[in-house]
């Protein structure tokens, strides 16, 4: 049965790597590593960058595999994750989702969060996040909670596409759902292609 993991913001599909391993070894040869447009994958010009195009681009992504799978997703994945859960539970046998309370009526963003969704403000926090070199980035995920050698393996993958304002405050955190995909009516899909995989 094939495991699909998808990471969120703003780290690769290099963060999984401390858990795959943990994982028996004819597990690990299931796995399948989505990295979401803009997150360790080219994003293209035509993507809109919204939650929703996130959630379409995994259906796609989904598609494309032997399905159902079981799907695992962290922080902004993990939203990816339930709203393809709840669109087309045909595509997922099983699903784990780390950021569910995000569905609550009254949830509060981290205090990140906040700031990524504010115009400007934003924008000069993804700069200073995603500034230096490689080992400074790696130093600075480490300091996030991330392990070694993981840490410097998502460092190595935080480019310029990654601090796109698109792809961080202009997208998915300026534009998240509120009520789930379940309780409202969605605009047209968006698909596209040339994810990460390993």
């Amino acid at each position: 049965m094939t495991i699909v993991f998808v990471h969120g913001v703003p780290v690769t599909s290099a963060v999984w790597t401390p858990l795959i391993s943990e994982l028996p070894k004819s597990q690990q040869q299931d796995v399948v590593r989505l990295s979401p447009p803009g997150f360790g994958a080219a994003l293209p010009a035509d993507f809109g960058a919204t939650f929703l195009d996130y959630r379409d681009w995994l259906i796609d992504e989904l598609s494309q595999l032997r399905t159902p799978v079981d799907l695992v997703g962290h922080d902004f994945g993990g939203g990816y994750v339930l709203e393809v859960a709840m669109a087309r539970p045909d595509l997922v046998r099983s699903w784990i989702s780390d950021t569910i309370g995000g569905y609550e009526p009254d949830f509060t963003w981290h205090e990140i969060a906040k700031t990524w969704q504010t115009p400007g403000d934003g924008e000069r926090h993804i700069e200073e996040a995603f500034s230096g070199d490689a080992a400074e980035r790696t130093a600075r995920m480490i300091s996030w909670g991330i392990p070694e050698p993981a840490a410097g393996e998502v460092a190595l993958g935080q480019g310029p596409e990654m601090t796109s304002t698109r792809s961080v405050t202009g997208g998915c955190f300026r534009t998240r759902p509120g009520p789930p995909a379940c309780c409202r009516t969605s605009g047209t899909a968006c698909s596209t292609s040339g994810s990460h995989r390993s």
